[in-house]
Parts: structure tokens; C-alpha cells; sequence
């Protein structure tokens, strides 16, 4: 919800296939923005790459029809293209909105696992 200034969040599942492979996880978003943007609703997106870039800061561009919505997420850093996504919507509206995005996945628990598993069977003096 955005309001004039205000914030959104968002919580959600999110697959990617990547040059990585394959992988499952959830995502949660937050941030501030200025506009005129209330509603709760699905959505679906599309970001390229793998979670790595699902994580991250985005200026994101929300439009708000009478029957759908679309978000434009735009990289901080590089300004660069960073997502696109599309949704049910009521009412008519529009914000900016300045969101960061943070993603686990099926590949970070694995990796987490291999390194504890890694570490627990060092022998002991060593360096990890």
C-alpha cells in the first residue's frame, strides 16, 4: 500500500531455472515509496538469472488498472532491467516504490548443509 508516501511488502515462492539449474524458494520484499497504490493481490514475475538476482535493490514502477496491474523493477546500482511483473487488480492507481528483495532457496539450504557437513568433519586444528 502506498498513499501519498507509504511502503509495500510482498512474500512469495518463486522458481528459477537458470544456467544453475533448478531451484525452489521463498522471497520477501520491502520498501517505501510515493504514489497513489492500495490493493493486495497475485502476481507473477519475470526476472532473469537465478535467485542472485532475485535478491537485491530495485526501483520498482507500479501501474494499477481496473482489472490488472504491472510493476516495472529497475536495478539501483546499474539502472539496468532487473524484472517485470503482472497481476489481478481493483482499482486504478500508480507508485514508485524503493524495494529491497531478499530470496532462500532450496540451493542455499544445500549448500549450508555441505559446508556445516564440510566443516564438522575437518580434523580439528585445521583451517576451514
Amino acid at each position: 500500500m502506498v498513499v501519498g508516501g507509504g511502503g509495500e511488502g510482498s512474500l512469495g515462492v518463486y522458481i528459477s531455472i537458470s544456467r544453475a539449474g533448478l531451484d525452489i524458494g521463498v522471497f520477501g520484499s520491502g520498501g517505501a515509496g510515493a504514489g497513489a497504490n492500495v490493493g493486495l493481490s497475485g502476481y507473477g514475475a519475470y526476472i532473469p538469472g537465478g535467485r542472485e538476482n532475485i535478491s537485491g535493490t530495485t526501483i520498482n514502477t507500479n501501474v494499477s488498472t481496473a482489472i490488472a496491474s504491472g510493476t516495472y523493477m529497475e536495478d539501483v546500482n546499474t539502472g539496468d532491467f532487473a524484472g517485470i511483473a503482472f497481476g489481478p487488480a481493483a482499482r486504478l492507481g500508480g507508485s514508485e516504490t524503493y524495494s529491497k528483495t531478499g530470496a532462500y532457496g532450496l540451493r542455499d539450504a544445500f549448500e549450508s548443509l555441505f559446508e556445516w557437513w564440510g566443516n564438522r568433519n575437518a580434523p580439528k586444528g585445521s583451517c576451514p
